[in-house]
């Protein structure tokens, strides 16, 4: 009786083992290096990340085999807040209301529509700047009663102008909400 419990208990095992390697290994047939245990996080595909293996734990009190109920999704367009960057202070919807800027600098365009603001002025020993940004966004950048617009597809050089403010103006690139955005002030 001992043994045939026994000899159940080591299919059950082995079924489960066949169960998990199969995913696997077709993950990584074909391929030298890939890692099947990271997670997509690339916001500009938009719609839906999957996380894998965060479903509820669905183990049974009584021993019996341990299911997953499923990876849980969350809104590829909102990514986590990233670190290392000051985060937008509201309100900053107007000029007037504009963020001072430091080197880096992250916020949400919430609700759609929104424009976030941010001003600088350069340091009076900078020899070398530029703005970089990630997101969904379109920046227009006013220095000295000029405009520059900056997108995926367009990257003006911007004037260095000392002593004079820099505004800078986030807007969503189309329509849309939730936008997460990051913008870089790099001088030198």
């Amino acid at each position: 009786m001992a043994r045939v419990a026994m000899f159940s208990s080591l299919v059950k095992l082995a079924q489960l083992t066949l169960v998990l390697a199969l995913p696997l290994a077709a993950a990584c047939s074909g391929a030298t290096t890939q890692d099947v245990l990271a997670t997509s996080n690339d916001s500009a595909a938009g719609g839906n990340a999957t996380v894998p293996g965060t479903g509820d734990d669905t183990s049974k009190p009584d021993g019996s085999t341990n299911v997953d109920s499923g990876a849980t999704t969350r809104d590829a367009s909102t990514p986590p807040q990233p670190t290392g960057c000051q985060a937008e202070s509201e309100p900053n919807d107007t000029p007037e209301e504009a963020n001072e800027a430091a080197p880096s600098n992250c916020g949400k365009i919430s609700p759609a529509g929104d424009v976030d603001y941010l001003t600088f002025e350069l340091d009076p020993s900078t020899t070398n700047f530029a703005i970089k940004f990630n997101g969904k966004v379109t920046l227009t950048v006013s220095v000295n009663g000029k405009s520059y617009v900056l997108d995926a597809s367009n990257n003006p050089k911007i004037p260095m102008v000392k002593g004079k403010p820099y505004l800078i103006a986030i807007r969503a690139a189309g329509n849309g909400s939730n936008i997460a955005w990051r913008v870089d002030i790099e001088e030198s």
